[in-house]
């Protein structure tokens, strides 16, 4: 009993870790898609400016 609450223990972390990692991954996505969503909107403003 007590080695299968073990497992359990340790496929738990395992899968929180993931989550954590996945989370993390997705926030830097995120961010430079953000980056280059505000350089098309500048660059958008460069050109309107000139003309």
């Amino acid at each position: 009993m007590n080695k299968i609450l073990n497992y359990l223990l340790i496929i738990s972390i395992i899968i929180i870790l993931l989550l954590l990692s996945k989370l993390a991954y997705n926030k830097r996505k995120k961010a430079k898609l953000e980056i280059e969503k505000h350089e098309i909107e500048n660059k958008k403003g460069d050109y309107n400016g000139k003309e």
